[in-house]
């Protein structure tokens, strides 16, 4: 079957009524032959399933050998090992925290990583059980989190502006105001997401 272009159809009605492929197309239309098949494109579940297939391939190819975990509808997940060990000054050692893994967000990048939280820094709202997801490969934004990179230890921060428009990282427990313009952005990854196992 030769492709015809919609456009040509619009611009031009009644030119196709007399082509046979298109009457085929048109009586399987009205017949409800075509439903299924169109229901079948619109369905997201089985979108995501086709996607996950083609870069379940891709990593292959890849050589890619990050752990996979399999969901019971066939979707297949990436699961990060939990590393986050308490250090002096609320700095957090990446320490694997053992066996702990978290299912890592769909958009999180090959090189996110999680960081058990070990105390609440920025205040009850991030408990020392929490979990983040940090990813080196998003820029980290005023307004949100931020993991800094200091040494060998990490330290969560609460991205923000100071007063004279200077981006500062912010931390309650101890009370912290760290100047972030003049650090090495690869020493930033953003929180991307939060998990409480």
């Amino acid at each position: 079957m030769r492709a015809i272009d919609a456009t040509l159809i619009l611009s031009a009605p009644g030119q196709f009524d007399q082509d046979p492929e298109f009457a085929l197309v048109d009586h399987m239309f009205a017949s409800g032959g075509l439903a299924e098949t169109l229901l079948a494109l619109n369905n997201s579940d089985r979108k995501l399933a086709r996607v996950s297939r083609r870069m379940a391939v891709l990593r292959r190819e890849l050589g890619e050998d990050e752990p996979v975990h399999q969901k019971g509808d066939g979707l297949q997940t990436r699961l990060l090992a939990v590393v986050g060990s308490p250090l002096v000054g609320g700095l957090i050692a990446p320490i694997p925290v053992g066996g702990l893994t978290v299912e890592a967000p769909r958009h999180a990048g090959p090189n996110a990583f999680a960081l058990r939280v070990c105390a609440p820094t920025l205040g009850p709202g991030l408990p020392a059980h929490a979990v983040i997801i940090a990813d080196p490969d998003v820029p980290a934004l005023p307004g949100g989190l931020a993991v800094l990179r200091i040494g060998h230890g990490y330290r969560i921060l609460a991205f923000g502006f100071g007063r004279g428009g200077a981006v500062r990282g912010l931390t309650v427990a101890p009370h912290l105001d760290v100047p972030i313009d003049g650090l090495d952005p690869a020493d930033l990854s953003a929180v991307i997401a939060v998990a409480f196992p």
